[in-house]
């Protein structure tokens, strides 16, 4: 009989010591594949099928979980473009919250001790809102409830500051947004979800920084999901921290595809200790030879192919 893998707690401990840099994460990646292995049902048959990582789609059918304790929150995804929302449930964000802070710092420097005014809604199912408040260590206002935006807390506002929006809120927003104040900076995350072309980078940070104001020096990005623990920071080129590998698959086969060649992302995210590590997404990017992504939008039309059989394969075996 094989040993039992090690508990949630003890895993945590693990994944902790990698995050704060005293392990180093190949030393975790066993340890977490047989935690999930032996306590998530499904994935063990998954993954013997071949296919690593689980499409994103699927967590709108199976809220994937480990089963040794019951969760304590549930974050959701926004649902806009496909009707069913995914869920994720957490036990616990002790490994999402540390990473978080820390790669936070190590990204933006001393921007990252300056308050956030969020254009996001502070739901309790939301991540990013999660993120926000309770894991990067400085106070956030969040201008957006169920009642509309609240721009004039922002207008208000004389020292420098984080403006942290969805890329979708700052395209309809900028007009109504006042200069900020001096040394503030932007940070942007998500696609332009539901409108009629995708800005890149550049072209909405230009915009962006002419209106509030800024430099366009000042103006960055963040990836995220709600089916990932960790977050990319960075300017056209985002930097993964140590313990998140992102890897671009031809959409296919699912197999790697050459550096700075276009791919859809793959990410195994060793903080994503209580639920799946490997995550296949459909959002195609290229991963230069430093490990830095580029972003390229929403694979065009549906979901890629492999994905789609990749999910059939975990659905089947539930």
């Amino acid at each position: 009989m094989s040993p039992l893998p090690l508990s949630l707690r003890q895993l945590e401990s693990l994944v902790l010591s990698v995050i704060e840099g005293d392990t180093p994460p190949l030393e975790a990646v066993g340890p977490l594949t047989e935690y999930q292995r032996h306590w998530i049902p499904g994935l063990d048959a998954f993954w013997a099928s071949g296919v690593r990582g689980v499409p994103t789609d699927v967590f709108r059918r199976l809220p994937l979980h480990t089963g040794e304790h019951p969760p304590t929150r549930e974050f959701l995804t926004s649902g806009t473009t496909h009707g069913a929302r995914g869920r994720s449930p957490r036990v616990s964000t002790l490994c999402y919250d540390r990473g978080a802070q820390l790669h936070f710092r190590a990204c933006l420097g001393s921007l990252s001790a300056l308050p956030i005014f969020a254009l996001v809604e502070p739901s309790p199912t939301s991540s990013l809102a999660h993120m926000l408040q309770d894991s990067l260590g400085v106070p956030c206002t969040f201008l957006l409830s169920s009642q509309g935006y609240h721009l004039s807390a922002l207008g208000a506002q004389t020292s420098p500051l984080l403006l942290f929006s969805t890329s979708f809120a700052l395209d309809a927003l900028l007009p109504e947004l006042p200069p900020l104040p001096a040394g503030s900076a932007l940070i942007f995350t998500g696609g332009m979800k539901g409108r009629g072309g995708e800005l890149s980078f550049s072209q909405l940070a230009a915009r962006a920084a002419g209106h509030l104001e800024i430099p366009e020096s000042m103006v960055f990005q963040e990836y995220s999901m709600t089916e990932l623990s960790s977050q990319l920071w960075g300017r056209d080129l985002l930097t993964p921290p140590g313990w998140l590998e992102v890897s671009a698959r031809d959409p296919i086969s699912l197999e790697p595809v050459p550096a700075g060649t276009p791919g859809v992302l793959l990410f195994h995210d060793l903080a994503n200790v209580d639920v799946p590590f490997a995550i296949q997404t459909a959002d195609m990017g290229r991963v230069l030879p430093d490990g830095s992504v580029q972003l390229l939008g929403r694979t065009p039309g549906a979901t890629p192919r492999g994905c789609s059989l990749a999910a059939q394969e975990l659905l089947g075996s539930t």
